[in-house]
C-alpha cells in the first residue's frame, strides 16, 4: 500500500508543479505589477498635477499671443532665406561648398 501512495504522490506533485509555473507565478507577477503601478501613480500625481497645470497655462499663453498677431504675419513663411544653397544648371555641376551632413553623405562628390 505504500508504494501506491508514494507513487500518487510523485504523480501529484510531477503534474501540480508546472500548473503552479504556468497558472500562479504569472498571477502573482501582475498582482506586484498592479500595486507597483498604484504606487507609482500616487506618488507622482503631485508632479503630474504640477506639470498638466503649467502646459495649461502655457497653451492660453500661446493662444492669446497668436491671437493677437497680424494678419499680414501668415504669409512670413513665404520668404526665402538669402542663405540657402544655390543651384546650378541642369546637368551642370554645383557649388563646391556643401556644408553639413547632407555635404558629406553626398553620392556625387
Amino acid at each position: 500500500m505504500e508504494r501506491s501512495n508514494l507513487a500518487f504522490t510523485t504523480v501529484g506533485v510531477v503534474v501540480l508543479l508546472p500548473l503552479i509555473g504556468f497558472l500562479i507565478f504569472p498571477l502573482l507577477w501582475r498582482a506586484v505589477g498592479w500595486v507597483l503601478g498604484c504606487y507609482l501613480r500616487k506618488k507622482t500625481e503631485g508632479r503630474r498635477a504640477c506639470i498638466v497645470e503649467a502646459m495649461e497655462a502655457d497653451q492660453k499663453a500661446f493662444v492669446r499671443k497668436s491671437s493677437s498677431k497680424k494678419a499680414g504675419d501668415d504669409e512670413e513663411w513665404e520668404n526665402i532665406d538669402s542663405s540657402t544653397t544655390g543651384s546650378s544648371n541642369n546637368g551642370g555641376k554645383g557649388q563646391r561648398e556643401w556644408d553639413g551632413i547632407v555635404g558629406f553623405f553626398h553620392p556625387f562628390w
